[in-house]
């Protein structure tokens, strides 16, 4: 079987694509970590590798990491997001010396802005809505933290979902927005709230209780580690801290702005 593919290195983590179909090399390789360095794969010493097959018969994508089968879809999208959602797990749970807090984050005049939040809770509209308002984009899904407690850019393509729930990437040049590259303190942590109909409210916090938001907002696998504590503390030192609601996106982004400001 002819295969084509990829190997990128993700903070130390060698994560590699194999597929035999030109069309799903290409959509991978454009928002698969789309900012990383391509190298040529190589199974034997991938950390993470991922298989996407197209069958003959059903036209089916059946997408494998090892022997296991992680997704099956007429889509690539559908695919993909089930790849994203593995790379962002492996990272979380084999690099135990990178702190990740649930947020998006977005980067203005060189610092800065968190916007913590659960899955579904609306960063990747919010970000979005920033990016394209001029601000650079870190990411949609996880702010990474360094021992020095700056915070570093994920290089994932964003994931918006449609109305119908499901998720598609794209990428901040689509917005003609630019990506981050060195690490940046953060200078403002947002943590609001989405709510259909509702006005943006938000209320200044002390920085102990912005680093307990934080910490509710890291993933399970980090939550015991003993040096999120102090490095999300230094994270929080140098920060504006709010926490409310807020309604849609566009007046919500202008409002960060502002605080960013």
């Amino acid at each position: 079987m002819n295969m084509g593919g990829f190997q990128v290195s993700l903070f130390g983590q060698r994560i590699a694509v194999l597929t035999d179909c030109r069309a799903a090399e290409a959509y991978l390789d454009r928002y698969l970590l789309p900012w990383l360095p391509r190298s040529a794969p190589d199974p034997e010493t991938a950390d993470l590798l991922f298989r996407v097959l197209q069958s003959k018969e059903s036209q089916l994508f059946d997408a494998y990491t090892g022997d296991r089968l992680i997704a099956s879809a007429e889509e690539l999208p559908a695919v993909f997001s089930s790849l994203q959602y593995l790379t962002d797990e492996n990272l979380v749970r084999c690099r135990p010396d990178v702190a990740a807090v649930h947020a998006g984050v977005v980067a203005w005049n060189g610092c800065a802005a968190l916007l913590p939040g659960a899955s579904r809770a609306g960063k990747t509209t919010l970000v979005s809505e920033l990016i394209e308002k001029g601000a650079v984009y870190y990411s949609d899904e996880y702010a990474l933290f360094d021992a020095e407690g700056r915070v570093h850019a994920y290089p994932r393509a964003l994931m918006a979902r449609s109305s119908g729930g499901s998720q598609h990437p794209t990428l901040p040049a689509e917005w003609n927005a630019g990506t981050a590259r060195p690490a940046v303190p953060v200078r403002l942590i947002v943590s609001a709230e989405w709510a259909c109909g509702q006005r943006w409210s938000v209320r200044r916090i002390s920085q102990s209780e912005a680093l307990l938001l934080l910490l509710r907002n890291t993933p399970r696998e980090m939550a015991d580690s003993p040096e999120i504590v102090g490095r999300l503390r230094l994270a929080v030192s140098s920060a504006t801290c709010y926490t409310g609601v807020r309604g849609e996106a566009v007046d919500a982004a202008a409002r960060v702005i502002e605080l960013m400001q």
